[in-house]
């Protein structure tokens, strides 16, 4: 039995084709699995942990404790000065304002006292709570790095490989699990990086689990069948770079991932062409058209020759961006959430504030999401404080992602979605409307149509948009701006790609 597999940046599907029908693969009871993996088993040991061999990180960390005790320290006296003047303006213009004494009336005195109450004093600390806090900090960084980083799946014993969970069930457990384990979010990401063999190995061996769970799926569905053969989709491009380095590189990682996998035969096909593959093998005719495929991570455009007696959509010339729904849930995190936690407010010592809200927004950068986890937020304001402290905590970053998607995909069809927070040790109702989606939607929209004007000048008869982002508002409207004399053709299905590389795996 052969396959087609979509293995998405977002989401991952799987389906067979046989006797003219497709046979969705169903997890969960959908068609569709998020594309994220799970190791439950490995849990970092802190006993490992040598304080003489991170003395200087110790050191560093101590000193900006002590610096931002310093920087506290002032700008509490700062706002307590300010405050002071302010009040003591008041009662200048005030007959009562003063005692004969020249003292502040017991009126604007209490309005000084509760005005100096409203600032939060600065935390002082003894140097041998200093040397703890530094000691704990550099160990949390050291076991949150070991979590994370991609070279600790070097670390997993198969045993750990044969606990791996996927999908919605996966991300559910590592939150539910205090972050203990290792999750790897969007483990495609990682497939373009220049990994050392060390760490490319491993990252195989992880795909190779999840790849692994996924023919068993197909082999519980069809009873008595082996997975023998799959044909993979693939982006245009894999990485930023947009090089035959990175692809080849990322080719080569699911390849033998597969072949753990116990899937030896394995072959690609670009996903644009699996996208418009039903409709090639519909038509009698050559007809020469641009198929457009915008996922969740990447959005690809490819000229192609569909129908007549090719096997398969023969493609002219194909271009891809690393570019997706993603970014569109990142951007509405950030306008419309992170408000809630701060963002846009100027807090004297914090210049550059609101970049961590930017890097716990982005939930599929490792480092970013360290360097949020890692700030000192002490000296933001009540109520933020508070609620970015409990941000910070158990994985809370993915679950407001994950508002941000569902919002996304309302606001993609209503004007109003409405979301709970309800993890960051309140509860706290956010409304989000169209202008919102909009804003977010707008640097998408900018570079899709960089991307769509490459294709200006070329000779086609349609377009055919596909994937999960062509049924965002505006996508439609413009592809038909910038191509105001073609045939537009919308998809309304999300798993045009994996149907495609289904009958053609079929036809193998």
């Amino acid at each position: 039995m052969k396959i087609g597999f979509d293995f998405g940046t977002s989401f991952s599907a799987l389906a067979v084709y046989r006797e003219g029908e497709i046979h969705r693969i169903m997890f969960d009871g959908e068609p569709q699995f998020r594309t994220a993996i799970y190791f439950p088993a490995y849990v970092p040991n802190a006993d490992q942990f040598d304080a003489t061999e991170h003395g200087a990180e110790i050191a560093s960390i101590r000193s900006a404790l002590v610096r931002s005790e310093v920087e506290a320290k002032k700008s509490y006296k700062e706002r307590v000065s300010s405050e002071r003047a302010k009040v003591t303006s008041q009662a200048r213009n005030d007959p009562a304002g003063y005692t004969e004494g020249r003292v502040l009336s017991p009126k604007y005195e209490r309005l000084l006292v509760e005005a100096v109450n409203r600032i939060p004093a600065p935390v002082e600390t003894s140097p041998e709570e200093k040397d703890q806090q530094a000691l704990e900090t550099a160990r949390r960084q050291w076991l949150e790095a070991e979590a994370a980083r991609d070279r600790v799946l070097g670390n997993l014993d198969q045993s750990q490989l044969d606990d791996v969970m996927f999908g919605n069930a996966a991300v559910d457990a590592y939150l539910n699990n205090d972050r203990k384990g290792l999750l790897l979010y969007n483990p495609k990401a990682f497939l373009a990086h220049d990994l050392s063999s060390r760490l490319t190995a491993p990252l195989e061996r992880a795909l190779g689990s999840l790849f692994r769970k996924v023919a068993e799926a197909v082999e519980l569905q069809f009873p008595g069948e082996k997975v023998k053969g799959v044909i993979i989709g693939r982006p245009v491009n894999f990485g930023k770079k947009q090089s035959d380095v990175e692809n080849n590189r990322a080719i080569s990682i699911i390849t033998h991932a597969a072949v753990l996998a116990g899937m030896p035969n394995v072959s690609f096909m670009y996903e644009p062409s699996a996208a418009s593959y039903q409709f090639h093998v519909s038509q009698h005719s050559p007809r020469k058209a641009l198929v457009v495929d915008l996922g969740g991570g990447t959005a690809d455009v490819s000229l192609v020759t569909l129908g007549g007696a090719e096997p398969a959509p023969i493609p002219h010339r194909q271009q891809g961006y690393l570019l997706g729904g993603s970014d569109v849930d990142r951007e509405l995190n950030k306008a419309g959430f992170m408000p809630f936690f701060g963002k846009g407010e100027v807090v004297t010592g914090m210049p550059a504030l609101n970049s961590y809200f930017a890097y716990a927004a982005n939930v599929q950068h490792i480092e970013y999401q360290k360097k949020f986890i890692e700030a000192d937020f002490r000296l933001m304001p009540e109520p933020f404080k508070n609620r970015l402290h409990h941000l910070k905590k158990s994985g809370n970053t993915i679950r407001l992602n994950r508002l941000a998607e569902e919002s996304k995909i309302e606001l993609g069809q209503s004007d109003r979605s409405r979301k709970v927070v309800d993890f960051i040790g309140e509860e706290h109702e956010i409304d989000l409307d169209g202008a919102i989606y909009s804003d977010a939607m707008a640097l998408y929209l900018v570079k899709l149509e960089g991307l769509l004007n490459e294709f200006s000048d070329e000779d086609f008869e349609m377009v055919s948009l596909t994937g999960g982002m062509s049924r965002a508002k505006g996508v439609k409207a413009l592809v038909e701006r910038v191509f105001p004399d073609k045939d537009v053709q919308s998809s309304d299905s999300t798993l045009d790609v994996v149907s495609g590389l289904a009958i053609y795996a079929a036809q193998q």
